[in-house]
């Protein structure tokens, strides 16, 4: 579906501590999309909601066939990672993710 978001945008959150923060993003690497996507969940809005063109709507199959055949997938790119993310586990020695040793 055929969604309008902006291409430059910035993002004021606050932090578990409260304070301020401030984030530029630009159409590079799709980061203005994907932030206004999530910020619309928390605000309670569906992507269907914004659709400004109701031709472009489609099954999870057809948009999976018709946009992202070339683009990089979330599986594909963690394959890519997987040997750092081997030799990272490896000089980590047995430490879990709490700090304690196995």
């Amino acid at each position: 579906m055929q969604v309008e978001r902006h291409r430059d945008i910035k993002v004021r959150y606050q932090d578990l501590r409260a304070v301020w923060h401030e984030v530029g993003a630009n159409e590079e690497r799709n980061l203005p999309n994907c932030l206004q996507h999530e910020i619309d969940h928390l605000d309670g809005i569906l992507a269907v909601d914004r659709i400004i063109d109701m031709k472009t709507m489609c099954t999870r199959e057809e948009f999976e066939k018709r946009y992202r055949a070339g683009a990089p997938t979330l599986l594909r790119l963690l394959a890519e990672k997987r040997p750092a993310i081997d030799k990272h586990r490896e000089t980590r020695q047995g430490v879990n993710l709490g700090g304690r040793r196995r």
